[in-house]
């Protein structure tokens, strides 16, 4: 059977009746039995439009995952009840999909959670298992992923007692452990860490029992008088411990590599080369460690190296030269290399690195991460030559700073403190032209990462952005902080970004008209930076009034001229919701009933001009709810309500429409991946070399 290549195989077999005495008679049946499971080709929804569209309701519900995802760990999270109903009713007819799905989430959405989560139940779903050899090797890159899908296994399936991991599911750990290096299981093996987090959980448990009790009744009598507020029950949670890597190792009794084994567990060296030989240990015997205990080296990273040397100069030439800078933490620090004065030449590497465009591609960092970079490089030049100018007079490098402390102790400290901290003397004093020449480095940056860790949002889009009164307040959901925080200045710089990532686009401020004009007009962009882009845009919104009004104008000059866009995307403080009375509807008053409302002038531009138009309306000011919960009841699949700013929007936009679903089936082979579990090897976003630039 496991040669034949179609999914169904008919065979006959003749059945022998005998009757007393009677003669023998045949009868031949015809059977039909399924191929054995990953053999042959993989099984569409073709023939199941139900299930194909219970697996695209699945893939949508996994690909939101990216602006916000379910909590896991708490069994009445909407989200993830949803995401397992659809996947066991897709692994009944497609078990491999489930897998599939998963390296599609991993490898090209970048999603890890949720990724290994959908591993995790197509664990606990016996036609799932036998895939599991498959994909696994492919799906988990980290040895911590091993580790949270076990943690997400039992999760699934509460009680007093675990539910023992399947034996498909352990083996595919065990072999995909082999495959891990001393220095990646070094770098994740986080036992300590969680053993002290533990401790420190059971001290506040115990301090808060005690408080609690001595504020309840003293001497028998209750006190607190004052009425608190009702707090709403806690979700419920799977109470699933963290595990480590020794309870890994101990409970799937992996025996191999043996050394990096014994470290793990704590294990001493053999004490004479008998007892080595028999330990399973390759190369020599070491004398000197016999009878030490014997311990995971630590990592060579570039926490544990700034650790060990300091914040110095010759600290980060060092991970540079060494490529132990990966490009996440290099775009991190960029106000460090420049503050403690790396050498011209090392400020190359990092320069030219930033607009490399293969570096930039295989960082998948997402273009609001560069703005970051941006916040990073405003270094006060001026400050820092006083500074350095007192540390000289006084002969010390001991200065007294303000700082800002955060969370509850910056709250009971009115969140600023006098601290002394150690002057950083610059090696190489920085410059202006510096500082220039990293501006326009990340803006090379930002281009290169929205061509090339962006979906392309196809077709020609339209974006408008509010800069009306009301989007001058702080936007709640930008976090990034920095000279950008209002509402106005998130979407305009949002607005710009999506320039580049759009195949065809038309920016467009809006708020509402001035002196008899239109709500809205085009603002015309040069090819400068961003920031600059930002200034003309901020200039431009004077021109405009200080209202809000939907540009159902511009829409109807493209029915008239049935001009065709595909994208419609506005950005501002509110949710607009086409299905729904607005209060762009409200404020129209005598006008709504001779002009349309805004789900009227889309049904009647879908009707003449694109009956696949996306609308996509962007609430930076919203609470950041699930797409699910935000998009529940609406009638227009096309209509798609986003609330809450993040950086993975462009993705998801670009990526909205597509046939993901033919994407996901034919991914073995887009993937190379082969039924013996091999595959293209994936690294850890950021983990890329120097090698990339020339």
């Amino acid at each position: 059977l496991a040669s034949v290549p179609s999914s169904l195989l008919s065979f006959s077999l003749r059945f022998y009746f005998s009757r007393g005495c009677m003669a023998t008679t045949t009868q031949t049946v015809t059977l039909t039995v399924a191929a054995p499971r990953g053999v042959g080709d993989a099984p569409t929804f073709d023939h199941l439009p139900e299930i194909r569209d219970a697996a695209q309701a699945l893939v949508n519900a996994v690909a939101a995952c990216m602006l916000n995802e379910p909590k896991y760990y708490e069994t009445a999270d909407a989200r993830r009840e949803r995401i397992v109903t659809l996947v066991h009713t897709v692994a009944v007819h497609n078990p491999r999909f489930i897998l599939q799905l998963a390296l599609y989430v991993r490898d090209d959405l970048n999603i890890r959670t949720s990724a290994n989560f959908l591993v995790a139940l197509a664990a606990s779903i016996p036609l799932c298992r036998p895939f599991i050899k498959r994909y696994f090797g492919v799906i988990i890159r980290l040895p911590t992923d091993i580790l949270e899908v076990c943690s997400l296994y039992f999760a699934l399936t509460p009680g007093t007692t675990r539910k023992p991991l399947p034996a498909a599911l352990r083996k595919a750990i065990t072999r995909r452990f082999k495959q891990f290096d001393v220095y990646q299981l070094a770098k994740w093996d986080k036992t300590r860490s969680l053993k002290r987090r533990r401790r420190l959980e059971k001290l506040r448990a115990a301090k808060k029992a005690e408080s609690e009790a001595a504020t309840a009744t003293r001497g028998g009598v209750v006190v607190g008088r004052r009425r608190r507020r009702q707090r709403a029950p806690a979700p419920t949670t799977s109470a699933v411990p963290s595990l480590t890597m020794k309870q890994l190792v101990r409970g799937l009794h992996i025996t191999q590599p043996a050394e990096v084994v014994m470290a793990i567990l704590g294990k001493r060296y053999p004490a004479d080369e008998e007892a080595w030989k028999k330990s399973g240990m390759t190369g020599e015997f070491d004398a000197r460690r016999a009878g030490r205990r014997m311990r995971l080296p630590v990592p060579e990273t570039w926490e544990t190296q700034l650790t060990a040397k300091g914040n110095k100069a010759t600290t980060w030439e060092d991970l540079i030269n060494h490529n132990k800078l990966p490009f996440m933490a290099m775009l991190r620090n960029l106000r460090n290399l420049i503050v403690t004065g790396v050498s011209p030449e090392h400020h190359d590497k990092v320069i030219a690195r930033l607009q490399n465009e293969r570096a930039v591609a295989n960082s998948r960092q997402f273009p609001f991460r560069f703005f970051s970079g941006y916040q990073a490089i405003k270094v006060d030049l001026d400050q820092l030559m006083n500074l350095v100018l007192d540390a000289d007079e006084a002969g010390d490098t001991q200065t007294r700073v303000e700082v800002r402390v955060k969370g509850r102790t910056g709250r009971h400290l009115g969140s600023q403190r006098t601290v002394t901290k150690r002057a950083i003397i610059p090696v190489h004093m920085p410059d202006y032209p510096l500082i220039e020449r990293y501006r326009h480095a990340l803006d090379v940056a930002i281009r290169l990462a929205t061509v090339n860790n962006v979906t392309p949002i196809q077709g020609h889009t339209v974006v408008f952005c509010d800069v009306s009164g009301s989007m001058g307040c702080r936007c709640s959901s930008w976090k990034s902080g920095g000279s950008i925080n209002t509402a106005m200045e998130v979407a305009v710089l949002m607005g710009l970004m999506l320039k580049y990532v759009c195949e065809s686009c038309d920016f467009r401020i809006f708020s509402s008209p001035r002196g008899g004009g239109k709500c809205h007009l085009s603002v015309e962009l040069s090819d400068e930076s961003i920031l600059e882009n930002m200034k003309t845009v901020m200039e431009k919104r004077g021109l405009l009034g200080g209202g809000t009004d939907f540009p159902y104008d511009y829409l109807e000059d493209l029915i008239e001229e049935k001009q065709k866009i595909d994208t419609f995307i506005i950005l501002s403080d509110m949710m607009v919701n086409p299905e729904q009375q607005t209060s762009f509807d409200q404020n129209r008053g005598r006008e709504k009933a001779k002009r349309r409302t805004i789900e009227g002038i889309l049904t009647a531009y879908r009707e003449a001009v694109n009956p696949d138009l996306l609308f996509v309306a962007v609430d930076l000011n919203g609470s950041g709810r699930s797409l699910a919960e935000v998009n529940d009841g609406l009638k227009n699949p096309r209509n798609v309500l986003i609330t809450g700013f993040s950086d993975k929007i462009f993705r998801y936009i670009g990526d909205y429409g597509r046939d993901q679903l033919n994407e996901i089936l034919s991914i073995d082979e887009r993937k190379g991946i082969t039924d013996n579990g091999e595959g293209p090897s994936g690294k850890e976003a950021g983990g890329d070399k120097w090698d990339d630039v020339d």
